[in-house]
């Protein structure tokens, strides 16, 4: 005598998955859900000050920069292509050489985008950040002009802090 009837094995064979989709989803799946989107409010300094140094705050401003990346994107590939080795920041001038490991004195931050290759290093393109205007500027040579530049402005805040 069979245990089920027809009738009861396709009730059986309909709910199974019926029963295993809802198993499924209603299982906590690491709690998934999205996280809330944080409040934006103002930044002060407080939220910007991480006591870093003040050379390394200078190069995040400009290295943070669209102009910055526009310039290097793929850069390296070429440099590589080309038997260079990589591209590189040097801070040139800055008002306290020596706490900024500066090569010389001045009342801007001179930085110089370098390429690298077994034999000589290449300048490729030059940026002054004005601390008093809290200005970045592209150096063009060739005009003699500044082109200014649009940076994130928590750094000017940070500046303020780190390269007192």
């Amino acid at each position: 005598m069979p245990i089920f009837s027809t009738m009861d094995k396709n009730r059986i064979i309909f709910f199974i998955p019926v029963l295993a989709f809802f198993f499924l989803f209603s299982c906590d799946q690491g709690n998934k859900a999205k996280p809330e989107k944080q409040e934006e409010r103002p930044l002060t300094e407080k939220d910007t000050v991480k006591n870093r140094p003040c050379r390394e705050v200078v190069m995040d401003l400009l290295t943070d920069t669209d102009r910055f990346r526009e310039i290097t994107r793929g850069l390296n590939e070429a440099i590589k292509k080309n038997g260079g080795t990589s591209y590189g920041l040097m801070l040139e001038a800055s008002p306290d050489p020596a706490r900024d490991e500066a090569n010389d004195r001045s009342a801007f931050y001179e930085i110089s985008l370098h390429e690298s290759y077994p034999d000589r290093m290449t300048v490729t393109a030059r940026f002054r950040y004005n601390p008093e205007a809290q200005r970045l500027y592209q150096v063009d040579p060739v005009e003699d002009t500044l082109i200014p530049l649009n940076f994130d402005r928590r750094y000017a805040l940070e500046m303020k802090k780190a390269c007192r």
